[in-house]
């Protein structure tokens, strides 16, 4: 993989082709600070608010989420008012980082802010339905355990798919 010409020379972010070039929109995450230059590129948040607007489906995972909460409508609004979403939960970061600080050092600290705390702020408010379902649905700890496996860590909604992270 790491051979190849898409690989060496990737193209940049206001270089993606127009949202009828592709049916899928997955927007994945990660870690560290790295991650940056993806969460806050202008360019890359506008192509994604480009292919949102086309009702397309559209997935994000971790911190991919989070870029989609950034983007925001005509009205500055995020692109994520109004909808259902799954993120990284902030007690899943904060162990992450403090179970491997004394080995990676702040390798797990993207922000000073969890991806948690920064989306209910960014989409929470306004009527969105985010606090709901973070206290009912798909980011309650009680989903996928033994008892109650469907859908654990994911949350549905239209055309839009989330996962609070990959594993």
């Amino acid at each position: 993989m790491t051979s190849t010409p898409s690989f060496q020379k990737p193209i940049s972010y206001s270089s993606i082709p127009p949202p009828t070039s592709y049916s899928l929109l997955l927007l994945t995450g990660g870690h560290a600070k790295g991650m940056r230059q993806y969460l806050e590129s202008p360019a890359l948040r506008t192509k994604v608010v480009e292919y949102w607007s086309t009702n397309r489906p559209v997935a994000a995972i971790c911190h991919g989420t989070l870029l989609l909460a950034r983007c925001c409508d005509d009205e500055q609004h995020s692109i994520l008012r109004g909808r259902k979403t799954a993120c990284l939960p902030k007690y899943l970061e904060n162990m992450g980082y403090w179970t491997t600080r004394w080995k990676v050092g702040d390798y797990f600290k993207t922000y000073d802010l969890t991806v948690e705390d920064e989306m209910k702020g960014l989409i929470g408010a306004g009527g969105s339905g985010v606090t709901e379902e973070i206290e009912n649905g798909s980011w309650a700890k009680g989903k996928g355990n033994l008892y109650e496996d469907h859908e654990a860590h994911v949350v549905v909604d239209g055309n839009y798919v989330s996962g609070r992270w990959p594993g």
